[in-house]
């Protein structure tokens, strides 16, 4: 929200703050066109992302490349303000 300017989610949002969460979430990502992923850019993310497409056979999309150089988006936030 902090990096897009917004003060509510303009779509339906889900965070894991566990990638362990993943199984738990699919049944109701499924639900959704396509899934917007901003994982941690750390080898637990990275797997996690790579699970969602292959296995779970989710249309997501890793938004990692934003914070490129950081572990998560929030030491990006942090760090480059």
């Amino acid at each position: 929200l902090v990096w897009y300017g917004l003060e509510a989610p303009r779509v339906t949002t889900v965070i894991l703050n566990s990638v362990t969460n993943r199984k738990k979430a699919v049944d109701f990502l499924r639900l959704f066109e396509q899934v917007n992923c901003f994982m941690d850019r750390d080898k637990a993310g990275i797997e996690c992302f790579e699970r969602m497409v292959r296995v779970d056979k989710l249309n997501a999309v890793d938004y990692s490349g934003i914070y490129e150089g950081y572990k998560d988006f929030n030491e990006f936030l942090t760090t480059s303000r």
